[in-house]
């Protein structure tokens, strides 16, 4: 049995906090040193032999840990990646069990690898894919949804506007075995972006089973409270409280790194000039200059409680922490010192 410790661990425990899982009933799962596919993506069904309750077991065997290789190569799948979708999931650490090997072996079959040879019969037709219909785009909305709101859950104020663009189902779905009510879950998206067109990778479940896959297009807008100046804020100037505040506002683009608190864009200095009311992105701030290039500067040196203080002129404009040049009035060497005040540089 696997006993997992020490930062192996940690990923799991973050996941448990990050995802809030719901409780669930006992599984155990014996991964298998290799194993082959044949679809686009990895199941845990191909890679473990999951035991237990009945709904659990389907649900677990049907939990997405990756895409597939390319035709005839090898993907690892380590017990850890295992464990951190479990409870991704909604297995909590005390509802699985885990042991087998360390690390699976994934091969993707390539064409006609392991299969018989042609012969001249006429190859059967596969059932037809079907077209979603209304009430699959409404629930993959919902799902879509759900999957975002959990992904931003740390954040207060957020609203989120999705619009379907388009979806489309990878496989047909079975003759047999299917229920009369098909749920959808995301296994995941298409780029790091959240926000603006983002396609979605869904699995249609049925009893607890997947039963196809599908991909989803959706145009996703968000709407939360970001740093924003209430009056014109020119170059150089250092932001002050009255000069910015929280508003709701509404991204259909990712805006990149922008401030979100008022309060870390005060005491900072604009690089350029700020519109009112425009987000104000987390590189068009810095720390005010301390020493200007040119002006003159307080050195101060110390070495076993002796301290030397002597004048210099400033080579460099530096704010707090920066490592500067500063020149010797007297000798008018040049010297490099760390900004530690307004116009005073230490030597260390």
């Amino acid at each position: 049995m696997r006993h997992r410790s020490g930062y192996k661990a940690l990923a799991v425990i973050f996941a448990a906090l990050l995802w809030a899982p719901e409780a669930g009933a006992q599984v155990h799962v014996t991964l298998k040193p290799g194993a082959r596919t044949s679809g686009p993506f990895i199941i845990l069904a191909d890679v473990g032999d999951v035991s237990g309750e009945k709904t659990a077991v389907g649900k677990a065997e049907a939990i997405l840990l990756g895409r597939a290789p390319a035709p005839g190569q090898e993907r690892t799948i380590t017990m850890d990646r295992v464990e951190l979708r479990l409870v991704q999931e909604g297995f909590s650490t005390k509802e699985y069990t885990i042991d087998g090997a360390e690390a699976t072996a994934v091969r993707s079959e390539a064409p006609g690898e392991n299969r018989p040879a042609p012969t001249a019969q006429a190859a059967p037709v596969g059932p037809a894919v079907q077209a979603p219909g209304e009430r699959d785009r409404e629930a993959v909305v919902k799902a879509c949804n759900d999957y975002l709101s959990r992904r931003m859950g740390g954040v207060e104020g957020v609203e989120l506007g999705l619009t379907l663009r388009q979806i489309r189902r990878r496989e047909a779905l079975p003759a047999q075995g299917v229920g009369a009510d098909v749920g959808y879950n995301v296994i995941g998206t298409a780029g790091s972006s959240l926000i603006g067109p983002v396609r979605f990778e869904l699995e249609a479940l049925s009893d607890g089973k997947r039963v196809s896959t599908m991909e989803a297009t959706l145009d996703v807008a968000v709407t939360l409270p970001v740093c924003v100046p209430v009056r014109p804020i020119g170059r150089g100037q250092i932001i002050g409280r009255e000069d910015v505040a929280a508003v709701a506002t509404r991204f259909e683009r990712d805006p990149g790194d922008v401030v979100v608190d008022p309060q870390k864009a005060v005491g900072l200095r604009a690089r350029g000039a700020l519109a009112v009311g425009r987000p104000i992105p987390a590189a068009g701030l810095d720390a005010p200059a301390l020493v200007d290039k040119g002006d003159p500067v307080r050195v101060v040196a110390g070495s076993r409680g002796v301290t030397i203080e002597l004048r210099g002129r400033a080579e460099q404009t530096g704010a707090m922490g920066d490592i500067v040049v500063v020149r010797n009035l007297r000798s008018g060497l040049e010297f490099q010192a760390r900004v530690v005040g307004s116009a005073t540089v230490a030597v260390e």
